[in-house]
């Protein structure tokens, strides 16, 4: 929804008194466009814009939801909770605690103020994303940054066993590698399998990631071991697709008495 030229000028110049005086004169300023007004406001508007907004009744927008998360201030995520705001709504498929991942002052906050670092993400109708619903965890997990992983599991955070694979699809060398080494000293099993994916290092394997396989090797993964539902391991999976790498690799370590 469009804003008019005046309105949306008295938002930009953060003009509190305008605003209230708009407002007033405006008392039949429809739901869209009170939401429109918090979505413009939200990015960059002072707390007092904000709380006039929200007192006459704004709602969130997907936007403006994002853009709160963003702003990695407290207050404003305060004078969210205390018009209603619930820290743990999937009103937008991702939760807060998810949206929060790459904002560390607002991830802290939301913890520190209850919400849950285990509530899981939902697919909304429409929704492309090819992996929708995941912890936390399995989510920070594949990110560049192991630190999340910490902070998550500081607040209660449970070991979930598909945050073992999401880091290894990532392009980017070493990133996965460091978000596991968090997650195996914290007791994920190394050989943990789940549905679709088998185990971490079936999975890297199929992938051909000889740098995540080598450092699962390392850590005690079984190269003989087949996932549940396959008649082959790893190394037998490799040997047959012409891995030769892969297999001389999963063949030593096995000879070497892995895991």
């Amino acid at each position: 929804m469009d804003l008019s030229d005046h309105l949306q000028g008295i938002l930009e110049a953060n003009d509190r008194i305008a605003l209230e005086a708009y407002l007033s004169d405006n008392a039949n300023i429809s739901q869209g466009e009170l939401d429109q007004c918090l979505t413009s406001t939200m990015p960059k508007g002072s707390l007092d814009m904000l709380k006039i907004l929200l007192e006459k009744g704004a709602k969130l927008t997907r936007f403006s939801y994002w853009d709160a998360i963003k702003r990695e201030e407290p207050a404003t995520l305060q004078l969210l909770v205390d018009h209603g705001w619930n820290i743990d709504s999937t009103e937008f498929g991702t939760p807060p605690v998810h949206a929060a991942l790459n904002f560390e002052t607002s991830l802290r906050w939301l913890l520190d103020h209850g919400a849950n670092p285990n509530i899981m993400s939902v697919r909304k109708r429409g929704s492309c994303d090819p992996e929708p619903c995941l912890t936390p965890l399995a989510r920070a997990a594949k990110y560049s940054n192991p630190k999340l992983l910490d902070i998550l599991l500081s607040y209660g955070a449970k070991i979930d066993p598909v945050a073992m694979f999401t880091p290894i699809g990532r392009r980017v060398p070493g990133n996965g590698i460091a978000a596991m080494t968090v997650l195996l000293d914290h007791g994920a099993d190394i050989n943990c399998a789940v549905k679709g994916k088998g185990t971490p290092l079936w999975y890297a394997v199929t992938r051909d990631k000889q740098d995540t396989v080598m450092f699962l090797l390392g850590r005690g993964a079984d190269p003989a071991l087949p996932p549940p539902g396959r008649t082959m391991s790893p190394m037998e999976y490799a040997k047959a697709k012409g891995m030769t790498g892969l297999y001389e690799i999963l063949e030593g370590a096995r000879k070497n008495g892995a895991p």
